[in-house]
């Protein structure tokens, strides 16, 4: 399967291509429907995959009237949903409604992937940002399932929808309702349904819209989701909610309001119950190509990377004096090594110096009990930056260590 890479340019023409008609592109038209209806917003403490790794979408459409999509942060880029694609780059949101309370990061390449060999759509992009998402919101594309999920199977769809009116507080068990706004991300559970569960005339409606039978279907719980969630990811979940692979990309989905469908009818009803999610087992490896294709690499912060570590290392109880008669801090120990080189990798994946350039990492310990550390340039770099006339500089930081 090719994949095609779309600059700013591009991604005009390649638009206009789709909204005549063709599909070549693997770019597919933006449905004025809805994804999934409900939801509920994440704990404000919530660490899970779903939480982490849902980023919010927001576009402009020619007439100038917004939109939101949702996506998924995967090595400092964003998968999302091919129809998300519009003439203008979106702008990216990593905060808990799209605005710029956490990360914000702008359009600058696309990826979409085309029609698979059978000729069907494949309604999944990855975009390319700047800047890139951080490491701490990027997950790795070892999140994405490798096999399509069995009938019966759990699922945690997430998005940023627009129905601001009906979300529940984080319980699930609770019947709290209040009024988050528009643009909040949210989760709600569903479960995957036989296609044959579905009538005939819904998924010939929905496969038009999203010009491929290649679907998983969900019916919606109380709390699904609701219209602007397409493109963010969908989880599956274990009986103690557990949450695993990734599953898929919220799809277009019916609508039997947009539709004008009398709500007391059985195709109102039906487009109320289930949900399609585009699978992203089948497109795996293209994904995977397609953003090693951008050069898509999650921006490390070296304090946080150094944080980690020491974590990791100062279990509870236990502090750096007795890694230090453990001479686990003697140099050229392997535990110092593995310290400067995550330091060093951090700094070079920020863009403060290349890989190239970069010369000694020193790491250390103040008589106060803190650590410093430093990426410095190598003696050609600074010959070469001091010759240029350039102005520079050594990354550096400082950390508290942990007591006994």
């Amino acid at each position: 399967m090719k994949l095609m890479v779309i600059g700013l340019l591009f991604l005009v023409l390649s638009n206009e291509v789709a909204r005549a008609g063709a599909t070549a592109t693997g770019t597919v038209l933006l449905h004025a429907l809805p994804a999934i209806v409900g939801g509920r917003k994440f704990a404000k403490d919530d660490k899970s995959a779903p939480n982490k790794h849902t980023v919010g979408l927001q576009g402009e459409l020619e007439d100038g009237q917004g939109y939101n999509c949702g996506g998924t942060a995967i090595n400092g880029c964003v998968m999302t949903a091919a129809h998300c694609l519009k003439k203008k780059p979106l702008k990216v949101f990593t905060a808990n409604k799209i605005t710029p309370g956490g990360e914000v990061a702008t359009q600058t390449q696309v990826i979409a992937l085309d029609p698979s060999a059978d000729g069907k759509d494949v309604d999944i992009a990855i975009v390319k940002v700047e800047p890139p998402l951080s490491a701490e919101v990027s997950a790795s594309p070892d999140i994405l399932a490798d096999n399509n999920p069995p009938p019966n199977q759990a699922i945690r769809a997430t998005g940023y929808g627009s129905r601001g009116t009906v979300e529940t507080d984080e319980d699930e068990h609770s019947s709290k309702r209040e009024d988050v706004g528009v643009g909040t991300k949210r989760w709600g559970r569903m479960v995957v349904v036989p296609a044959e569960k579905v009538s005939q005339d819904l998924r010939a409606r929905i496969e038009k819209a999203n010009k491929t039978s290649d679907l998983i279907w969900a019916e919606r719980g109380p709390n699904a989701l609701g219209k602007g969630d397409s493109g963010a990811p969908s989880f599956e979940i274990d009986a103690d909610d557990r949450i695993g692979k990734l599953i898929g990309v919220n799809a277009v989905a019916a609508s039997g309001a947009a539709e004008g469908l009398d709500k007391f009818s059985d195709r109102y009803a039906e487009d109320s119950l289930y949900a399609a999610i585009t699978p992203v087992a089948p497109h795996k490896e293209d994904i995977k190509m397609a953003l090693e294709k951008l050069g898509c690499r999650a921006v490390a912060d070296p304090q946080k990377i150094l944080q980690g570590f020491l974590d990791k290392e100062f279990p509870k109880g236990r502090g750096f004096q007795s890694w230090k008669r453990e001479e686990k801090w003697q140099e050229g120990s392997s535990k110092l090594a593995e310290l400067k080189k995550l330091i060093g990798d951090a700094v070079v994946a920020q863009g403060k110096i290349s890989r190239a350039d970069l010369g000694k990492v020193t790491v250390n310990v103040t008589p106060d009990n803190k650590l410093k550390w430093s990426a410095n340039h190598s003696k050609e770099a600074n010959d070469r930056l001091l010759r240029e006339g350039r102005s520079f500089a050594s990354p550096s930081g400082t950390m508290d260590l942990p007591n006994e």
